[in-house]
């Protein structure tokens, strides 16, 4: 009877940290970060500007939300993404942020939220295998921000957790 109850009791444990480990990998968010600079950007742009970057993301939510500040010594971006490619190499778009570089833009509030040098929103990505491989390899993607001076991408950098 000792020997079934502990059997029973040890297959509890067992579950119990089988279930533990699984709520722990079911923790999807994840939260990164950037600093752009022209350098980055292939070829180099914007040379002397930079901006920050902060990605929020949440898979089983299928949402991208995003704030990009501290714009110095650069152009109003119209444009901004994470692309999938490693440093020192340009990749596709896979999740757009915004493109206010169309006449339909113009009435757009977001332009407001540029001009005083900041823009934050949140995007819908119905791809959650993407958002997964992003949170699990956040430094084969980078953010970058496209201006009318620059419009292959003035300011880039690669994702790295937010720490």
């Amino acid at each position: 009877m000792r020997t079934r109850v502990a059997w029973f009791v040890m297959l509890a444990l067992v579950i119990g940290l089988v279930s533990a480990g699984t709520v722990a990998a079911a923790d999807t968010t994840v939260d990164l970060t950037a600093r752009l600079i022209g350098e980055n950007e292939v070829p180099p742009a914007d040379l002397d500007g930079s901006a920050k970057a902060t990605v929020h993301i949440d898979v089983d939510g299928g949402q991208v939300c995003f704030q990009i500040k501290n714009f110095k010594d650069t152009g109003t971006p119209n444009r901004g993404h994470i692309h999938h490619a490693p440093a020192g190499a340009n990749g596709p778009i896979v999740v757009p942020f915004f493109d206010l570089n169309t006449a339909a833009s113009v009435a757009d509030p977001r332009n407001d939220q540029l001009e005083s040098g900041r823009i934050e929103d949140c995007v819908s990505v119905a791809d959650h295998a993407l958002l997964a491989d992003i949170v699990a390899n956040p430094d084969q993607y980078y953010v970058n921000v496209h201006n009318s001076r620059y419009p292959a991408g003035s300011l880039r950098c690669q994702l790295e957790p937010r720490g």
